[in-house]
Parts: structure tokens; C-alpha cells; sequence
């Protein structure tokens, strides 16, 4: 057995890493969320809150009447489910139960930096001098999606962890646990990191056992084996299917979305970090089949994936494409550091090094500015929602209206609608005792059936109520308040 792990980082890596990793923080206290921009990070934090809630999780609760935390989508036997894997939702707990729903945001950039730390480690392994570092920090996509809470960012810094551990010699038995726990918990919080926790799993099995380290090879084997089994288990209690999970989304897998999606992958993978693709020449060169496999393994997988991420701005586009891939991007960002640094580009790299993490922040702070800008109309619209109502008043809005309208904002009586169709018939259904009622609508992809929100606001009246207020807002957002109507 090997032991692989010796080494630290020297004290001024040590200093840099600490004082980005303060001003990285400081900078998301300067420019905090101010509500949220991904309907994902609605049911995740919906689902961590019902764990701090008294009732814990309840599966009985309708999809329409609700108290808003939104993490379901109705399925077999009537029963209201969760839409994502449990996992990160668990892991935030801590942080939610401490400091509310932006405290979850601070996860995010904490679990970025955690991956700075074991990018660092894995190329010092590699024998790759530290300051080729700066290309994680610098990697555009991993600090835009730093400001989002979502599993991508988390599978990524997960995948280092495992690789750092469990590869490429006979792993410890220390290194069996931490690269254990890192696999399985990757299995639990997104259904498809099975891409790359299925082959480190059976290899390091396969290899651990092969040089007699049973405890090894068993630790690795245990860890993952009782994630798949909780996995299944939470399959077989909300979906009576043991081999599925819910992903609520409008996409789909086919074949015919490989050429545009593999064109697409490759262009992001060319410009936003000059031929990032070397990464897999230098794998196959240092026969690093397994992580050459996994990589590939990976974008062929979401290359049939329907694509859902473009943007107005190809360069944008490019950046915000990659989410997906951002597993396989973090692997692909030690072997391309290898590259270069077998090129020997190292004097330069080391001079242009703390410009380079100058430039990671400037980045980030764009990244927060420009999401603080796109979300500007679903902030205002979640503060007049939320400074026009109290606890115990009504609210009806679609699904799309998650990201401002949610219950981790404040207690309301939340009415949601799955159809604009179901608008009349739950607006004419509700209880004598609510006198006035909220009602917001988002247009927006996942929007089905009726504009029910602009159709009530422009007839004034209806189903026993009257329209008092109302405002067309950005992106296709209409709120209106309305009162009981009395003879």
C-alpha cells in the first residue's frame, strides 16, 4: 500500500489561499442574494426548512393548499413529493437553522472554496506547481454558479475530494473514509454523479482488494453501497419505485440533441478557458484512463440532455452552459494545469498569479451584480408581495413564482397552481373568512395553460372578487391585489 498524501502546501500558498478566501467572503457580505434567481434552489431550501419545521416532513400536504415551501410535484396515489434528491438539502441545515435562507448562499461559497483547497492538494500531488491554482479560482463558470445554492457546484468539489483520495494508487485506510463519504454523499444530493461515483468506486474496490487492503476496499465498498440503499429506500417511500427519483424539469434525453449540444460543449471548452480539452490530451498522456473515461463519460451523457441554459449573449451563454459539466470541468482543470506546466510556463504563471486572483474576484463581484440586476424585478415584486400581506393571508401564484413567492420568506396561506385553469376554481373556493387575496403569476417556461393573473386583472372582477391593484412588473411578472366582493 502507498501512502500518497504527504506534503503540505507551503505558508505563502497557505497565506494567499486565506486572504482570497476572506475577501471572497467579504465580498458576498457587500453583495448578499437579495432573493432568489433558480427555481432549484427554491425546492432545495423548501425541503431543508420542512426538516427544521415542527411537522417535518409531511407527504400528505396538497400541492395546491400549502404553506409554500414548494418542493413538491404531485405523482402516485395523490401524495405530494419532493422533486430533487434529500442530500443537500440536509447539508445546508445547519447553516439555514443558523442564518436563514442567505446563509445557504455563504454554503455555496464556502464549498467553492473547499474545492480551491483540494484543486490546490491534487496538483501539488501531481507534482504541478501550486500557482497554476489560480486557474480553478479564475474558471468563470464555477463563480457564477457560486452564486446560485444548487447540487452543481457541491458534485464538483466533491469529485476533486473523491480523486484526491481514492486515486490513482491503493488509497489508505483514512483515505478510503474521506473518499468514501465524499462518493456517497455525491450519490445523495444529484442521481447522476453516479457517473463518476459508480468508477471510482468499483476501481478503488478493485484495487484495494487486489494489494490485500480489505479494510480499504470495504470502508469504500460500505460507504457507497449505504448511500445507494438510503437513495433507494427515499425512492421506494415517495415514489413506490425503487430505481427512480423525480426531476421535475421541461427537458428531456434524446439522441437528437448530441450534435447541437457536443458543438456546443466543445466551443465553451475552447474559448471560455483557451482548448480547456488539453486537460484530456494530458490525462490520456499520464494513461489516466479512468478519469479520461469519466470525463467523457459525463458529457456524452448530458450531450443528449435537451439544452436549457442558452443565453442572449453567446459568451454568457458559454459560461452559463457548462453547469452540467462542472464535475468534469474541475477534473479537467488539473490535467490542463499539468499541460502547461509540462510546457514550462511556470515563471510566468507565478508572476501573473496574483493579478489572476484579483481577477477571480472581480469576477465574482460581476457575477453578483449582474444576478442582483436579472433578479431586480423578482425582488421588487417579492417585496410588495411580502410588505402587502401578513401571516395567515392568501396568496395564489403558479409554480414559476417560486423564486419570490416561497415560504421561507414568511408563514402565508399559499394556494399553487400547477395549471392557469385551476385559477377560478381555487379563487371561488376559498374560505369565507379571507377577505382579500394576493395573486401572482410568472410567464415563464414552465407556465401551463391560461394567463389566469393578466386575464383577471384586465376584466376587473370575477368569481366573487374584485380586482383593487395591480402591476405588470419584468419578466412576464403580473401582481394584483383583490377583495371580496359584498352585496
Amino acid at each position: 500500500m502507498t501512502e500518497r498524501l504527504k506534503g503540505t502546501l507551503n505558508p505563502e500558498t497557505r497565506l494567499a489561499f486565506a486572504l482570497f478566501s476572506l475577501a471572497l467572503l467579504s465580498l458576498w457580505v457587500f453583495l448578499p442574494q437579495t432573493t432568489l434567481s433558480v427555481r432549484d434552489e427554491a425546492n432545495y431550501l423548501g425541503v431543508a426548512q420542512f426538516f427544521l419545521s415542527e411537522e417535518g416532513l409531511d407527504v400528505t400536504q396538497s400541492a395546491v393548499e400549502n404553506d409554500g415551501l414548494v418542493p413538491w410535484i404531485t405523482r402516485k396515489h395523490g401524495r405530494a413529493i419532493p422533486q430533487h434528491p434529500l442530500g443537500l438539502s440536509f447539508l445546508v441545515l445547519p447553516f439555514l437553522a443558523l442564518g436563514g435562507w442567505k446563509a445557504a448562499f455563504v454554503f455555496s461559497t464556502l464549498t467553492f472554496l473547499v474545492g480551491g483547497w483540494f484543486f490546490l492538494r491534487l496538483l501539488e500531488r501531481e507534482g504541478v506547481p501550486v500557482h497554476y491554482g489560480v486557474l480553478y479560482f479564475v474558471f468563470p463558470p464555477f463563480l457564477l454558479y457560486t452564486r446560485t445554492f444548487m447540487a452543481d457546484v457541491p458534485s464538483m468539489v466533491l469529485a476533486l475530494i473523491a480523486v484526491y483520495y481514492l486515486r490513482p494508487d491503493v488509497p489508505t485506510a483514512r483515505s478510503a473514509l474521506f473518499g468514501g463519504l465524499a462518493l456517497g454523499v455525491a450519490l445523495l444530493i444529484k442521481s447522476p454523479n453516479t457517473i463518476f461515483v459508480l468508477p471510482l468506486a468499483v476501481s478503488t474496490v478493485w484495487r484495494a482488494g487486489r494489494a490485500g487492503s480489505l479494510l480499504a476496499a470495504g470502508t469504500v465498498a460500505t460507504l457507497v453501497l449505504s448511500a445507494a440503499a438510503a437513495q433507494v429506500g427515499l425512492n421506494v417511500y415517495f415514489l413506490d419505485d425503487p430505481f427512480s427519483f423525480s426531476y421535475d424539469t421541461s427537458g428531456s434525453f434524446r439522441p437528437a440533441h448530441a450534435g447541437t449540444n457536443l458543438r456546443f460543449y466543445l466551443l465553451a471548452w475552447t474559448f471560455v478557458f483557451p482548448a480547456l480539452w488539453l486537460g484530456g490530451w494530458e490525462m490520456l498522456r499520464q494513461r489516466r484512463r479512468l478519469e479520461f473515461g469519466i470525463v467523457l463519460s459525463g458529457i456524452l451523457f448530458y450531450s443528449v440532455y435537451t439544452y436549457i441554459d442558452r443565453d442572449a449573449s453567446r459568451w454568457l451563454g458559454w459560461i452559463r452552459g457548462q453547469r452540467f459539466l462542472l464535475p468534469y470541468a474541475g477534473l479537467m482543470l488539473v490535467y490542463y494545469a499539468a499541460f502547461w506546466s509540462r510546457k514550462g510556463f511556470h515563471s510566468w504563471v507565478r508572476r501573473v498569479s496574483p493579478g489572476a486572483l484579483l481577477v477571480a474576484l472581480a469576477l465574482y463581484a460581476f457575477a453578483a451584480i449582474e444576478q442582483r440586476e436579472r433578479t431586480e424585478g423578482i425582488h421588487r415584486a417579492q417585496q410588495w408581495v411580502y410588505g402587502r400581506t401578513e401571516p395567515g393571508d392568501a396568496i395564489i401564484y403558479n409554480r414559476d413564482s417560486c423564486k419570490f413567492v416561497h415560504g421561507i420568506f414568511g408563514p402565508r396561506v399559499y394556494y399553487r397552481l400547477d395549471r392557469g385553469e385551476q385559477f377560478k376554481g381555487v379563487l371561488a373556493a376559498l374560505p369565507d373568512s379571507v377577505e382579500q387575496v394576493c395573486v401572482v403569476e410568472t410567464d415563464h417556461r414552465y407556465r401551463k395553460g391560461i394567463r389566469y393573473a393578466a386575464n383577471f386583472a384586465a376584466r376587473g372582477r370575477g368569481s366573487g372578487w374584485t380586482v383593487t391593484e395591480s402591476h405588470d412588473l419584468p419578466d412576464g411578472i403580473v401582481l394584483l391585489w383583490a377583495e371580496r366582493s359584498r352585496p
